[in-house]
Protein backbone atom coordinates (compact mmCIF):
# COMPACT_ATOMS: atom_id res chain seq x y z
CA UNK A 1 0.00 0.00 0.00
CA UNK A 2 2.90 2.59 1.08
CA UNK A 3 4.19 1.46 -2.56
CA UNK A 4 1.35 2.45 -4.32
CA UNK A 5 0.98 5.16 -2.33
CA UNK A 6 4.38 6.27 -3.41
CA UNK A 7 3.52 6.02 -7.14
CA UNK A 8 0.66 7.99 -6.99
CA UNK A 9 2.52 10.54 -4.83
CA UNK A 10 4.94 11.06 -7.72
CA UNK A 11 2.46 10.85 -10.60
CA UNK A 12 1.02 13.82 -8.87
CA UNK A 13 4.10 15.28 -8.33
CA UNK A 14 4.66 15.17 -12.24
CA UNK A 15 0.85 16.43 -13.24
CA UNK A 16 1.80 19.53 -10.25
CA UNK A 17 5.21 20.26 -12.52
CA UNK A 18 2.97 20.06 -15.83
CA UNK A 19 0.01 22.38 -14.70
CA UNK A 20 3.11 24.96 -13.64
CA UNK A 21 4.33 25.32 -17.05
CA UNK A 22 0.96 25.03 -18.72
CA UNK A 23 -0.43 28.11 -16.31
CA UNK A 24 2.53 29.91 -17.41
CA UNK A 25 2.15 29.04 -21.28
CA UNK A 26 -1.83 29.93 -20.46
CA UNK A 27 -1.40 33.09 -19.19
CA UNK A 28 -0.02 35.75 -21.94
CA UNK A 29 -2.78 34.11 -24.60
CA UNK A 30 -5.46 35.05 -21.96
CA UNK A 31 -4.35 38.14 -21.65
CA UNK A 32 -4.26 39.03 -25.21
CA UNK A 33 -7.49 38.06 -25.53
CA UNK A 34 -8.49 40.54 -22.88
CA UNK A 35 -6.83 43.21 -24.85
CA UNK A 36 -8.43 42.05 -27.78
CA UNK A 37 -11.91 42.41 -26.23
CA UNK A 38 -10.92 45.70 -24.75
CA UNK A 39 -10.04 47.00 -28.39
CA UNK A 40 -12.85 45.74 -29.97
CA UNK A 41 -15.13 47.46 -27.64
CA UNK A 42 -13.86 50.70 -28.11
CA UNK A 43 -14.36 50.34 -32.10
CA UNK A 44 -18.39 49.88 -31.20
CA UNK A 45 -20.99 52.68 -32.36
CA UNK A 46 -23.39 54.12 -29.80
CA UNK A 47 -25.78 52.24 -32.11
CA UNK A 48 -24.74 48.78 -31.60
CA UNK A 49 -26.55 47.71 -28.68
CA UNK A 50 -26.02 44.06 -28.80
CA UNK A 51 -22.65 43.33 -29.09
CA UNK A 52 -21.14 45.40 -26.53
CA UNK A 53 -22.77 43.38 -23.82
CA UNK A 54 -21.24 39.92 -25.33
CA UNK A 55 -18.07 41.46 -25.63
CA UNK A 56 -17.95 42.40 -21.73
CA UNK A 57 -19.50 39.48 -20.66
CA UNK A 58 -16.79 37.52 -22.59
CA UNK A 59 -14.04 39.78 -20.75
CA UNK A 60 -15.37 38.44 -17.85
CA UNK A 61 -14.80 35.23 -18.58
CA UNK A 62 -11.79 35.53 -19.76
CA UNK A 63 -10.85 37.83 -16.28
CA UNK A 64 -11.90 34.85 -14.48
CA UNK A 65 -9.86 32.77 -15.79
CA UNK A 66 -6.93 35.12 -15.13
CA UNK A 67 -8.04 35.06 -11.48
CA UNK A 68 -7.50 31.38 -11.72
CA UNK A 69 -4.45 31.01 -13.23
CA UNK A 70 -2.89 33.90 -10.41
CA UNK A 71 -3.55 31.66 -7.73
CA UNK A 72 -2.26 28.57 -9.44
CA UNK A 73 0.46 30.35 -9.86
CA UNK A 74 0.80 31.71 -6.38
CA UNK A 75 -0.32 28.33 -5.22
CA UNK A 76 2.36 26.27 -7.35
CA UNK A 77 5.58 28.45 -6.09
CA UNK A 78 7.81 27.11 -3.42
CA UNK A 79 7.69 29.37 -0.98
CA UNK A 80 9.90 29.08 2.63
CA UNK A 81 7.93 29.07 6.12
CA UNK A 82 8.00 33.16 6.50
CA UNK A 83 5.45 34.01 9.43
CA UNK A 84 3.52 37.12 8.50
CA UNK A 85 0.39 38.89 9.42
CA UNK A 86 -2.08 37.84 6.79
CA UNK A 87 -5.88 38.40 6.24
CA UNK A 88 -7.48 35.11 6.30
CA UNK A 89 -10.37 36.04 4.45
CA UNK A 90 -7.88 36.52 1.56
CA UNK A 91 -6.70 32.87 2.38
CA UNK A 92 -10.38 31.64 2.10
CA UNK A 93 -10.85 33.77 -1.05
CA UNK A 94 -7.43 32.17 -3.20
CA UNK A 95 -8.49 28.54 -1.69
CA UNK A 96 -12.06 28.79 -2.83
CA UNK A 97 -11.18 29.87 -6.55
CA UNK A 98 -8.19 27.21 -6.86
CA UNK A 99 -10.97 24.28 -5.95
CA UNK A 100 -13.96 25.83 -7.40
CA UNK A 101 -13.36 23.41 -10.56
CA UNK A 102 -13.31 20.57 -8.07
CA UNK A 103 -16.61 21.55 -6.39
CA UNK A 104 -18.73 22.71 -9.91
CA UNK A 105 -17.98 18.94 -11.16
CA UNK A 106 -19.43 17.73 -7.78
CA UNK A 107 -22.56 19.62 -8.04
CA UNK A 108 -21.48 21.67 -4.78
CA UNK A 109 -21.84 25.20 -3.70
CA UNK A 110 -19.70 25.93 -0.84
CA UNK A 111 -21.30 28.14 1.35
CA UNK A 112 -18.47 31.19 2.30
CA UNK A 113 -19.35 32.53 5.78
CA UNK A 114 -16.49 35.67 6.56
CA UNK A 115 -16.84 38.19 8.69
CA UNK A 116 -16.80 42.17 6.92
CA UNK A 117 -13.69 42.95 8.98
CA UNK A 118 -10.17 41.52 8.20
CA UNK A 119 -9.30 38.45 10.02
CA UNK A 120 -5.95 39.01 11.05
CA UNK A 121 -3.30 35.63 11.98
CA UNK A 122 0.46 35.11 11.95
CA UNK A 123 0.73 32.66 8.95
CA UNK A 124 2.90 31.31 6.11
CA UNK A 125 0.13 32.88 3.64
CA UNK A 126 0.79 30.37 0.90
CA UNK A 127 1.01 27.79 3.25
CA UNK A 128 -2.09 28.59 4.89
CA UNK A 129 -3.90 28.16 1.49
CA UNK A 130 -2.72 24.77 0.72
CA UNK A 131 -4.30 23.93 4.18
CA UNK A 132 -7.49 25.04 3.56
CA UNK A 133 -7.12 24.03 -0.15
CA UNK A 134 -6.93 20.47 1.15
CA UNK A 135 -9.57 20.65 3.38
CA UNK A 136 -11.86 21.62 0.89
CA UNK A 137 -11.13 19.04 -1.49
CA UNK A 138 -11.67 16.70 1.22
CA UNK A 139 -15.07 18.27 1.85
CA UNK A 140 -16.27 18.30 -1.59
CA UNK A 141 -15.47 14.63 -1.98
CA UNK A 142 -16.86 13.87 1.52
CA UNK A 143 -20.08 15.33 0.67
CA UNK A 144 -20.68 14.56 -3.05
CA UNK A 145 -23.18 11.55 -2.28
CA UNK A 146 -26.52 12.36 -1.49
CA UNK A 147 -26.45 16.48 -2.55
CA UNK A 148 -24.16 17.11 0.59
CA UNK A 149 -23.32 20.31 1.44
CA UNK A 150 -19.93 22.21 2.85
CA UNK A 151 -19.25 25.34 4.68
CA UNK A 152 -16.31 27.69 5.26
CA UNK A 153 -16.72 29.64 7.94
CA UNK A 154 -13.88 32.11 9.78
CA UNK A 155 -14.35 33.38 13.37
CA UNK A 156 -15.27 34.12 15.88
CA UNK A 157 -11.63 35.34 15.92
CA UNK A 158 -8.81 33.76 13.80
CA UNK A 159 -10.49 30.87 13.52
CA UNK A 160 -11.01 28.65 10.23
CA UNK A 161 -13.32 25.96 10.04
CA UNK A 162 -14.41 23.56 6.93
CA UNK A 163 -17.19 21.45 7.45
CA UNK A 164 -19.51 19.30 5.86
CA UNK A 165 -22.58 16.63 5.81
CA UNK A 166 -20.59 14.16 4.72
CA UNK A 167 -20.72 10.65 6.27
CA UNK A 168 -17.87 11.61 8.43
CA UNK A 169 -15.07 9.09 9.84
CA UNK A 170 -15.54 6.42 12.01
CA UNK A 171 -13.94 6.20 15.24
CA UNK A 172 -11.66 2.97 15.43
CA UNK A 173 -10.08 5.04 11.71
CA UNK A 174 -9.92 8.45 13.68
CA UNK A 175 -6.28 7.75 14.96
CA UNK A 176 -5.12 7.23 11.83
CA UNK A 177 -5.96 10.49 10.81
CA UNK A 178 -2.86 12.28 9.92
CA UNK A 179 -0.49 9.15 8.81
CA UNK A 180 0.74 9.60 5.44
CA UNK A 181 -0.85 7.12 2.49
CA UNK A 182 -3.89 6.33 4.58
CA UNK A 183 -7.27 6.74 2.45
CA UNK A 184 -9.95 6.89 4.64
CA UNK A 185 -12.28 7.06 1.14
CA UNK A 186 -10.67 4.85 -1.73
CA UNK A 187 -13.63 6.29 -3.85
CA UNK A 188 -12.31 10.02 -3.90
CA UNK A 189 -9.14 8.61 -5.80
CA UNK A 190 -6.55 10.66 -3.45
CA UNK A 191 -3.21 10.06 -2.33
CA UNK A 192 -3.43 9.67 1.28
CA UNK A 193 -1.10 12.79 2.00
CA UNK A 194 -3.24 15.69 2.37
CA UNK A 195 -4.30 15.49 5.76
CA UNK A 196 -0.95 14.25 6.56
CA UNK A 197 0.25 17.26 4.70
CA UNK A 198 -2.03 19.33 6.32
CA UNK A 199 -1.29 18.85 9.79
CA UNK A 200 2.64 18.79 9.26
CA UNK A 201 2.47 22.58 7.89
CA UNK A 202 0.13 23.79 10.86
CA UNK A 203 2.75 22.49 13.01
CA UNK A 204 5.30 24.45 11.45
CA UNK A 205 3.44 27.19 11.77
CA UNK A 206 2.94 26.84 15.51
CA UNK A 207 -0.60 26.79 14.74
CA UNK A 208 -3.41 24.96 16.71
CA UNK A 209 -5.87 22.20 15.16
Amino acid sequence: AAQEGLIQSEKMAALGRMSTAIVHEISQPLAAMEATLAAAGLTLTEHDTRTGPRIETARSLVRRMQRTVRNLKSFARRAPLTMEVIDLRRVVSGAVEIAAPRARALGIVPKIVTPDAPVPARAGPVRMEQVCVNLLLNAFDAAAEAGGKVQVRLGPGPVLTVADTGPGIPLERQPELFQPFVQLDRRAGGSGLGLAVCHRLVEAMGLGL
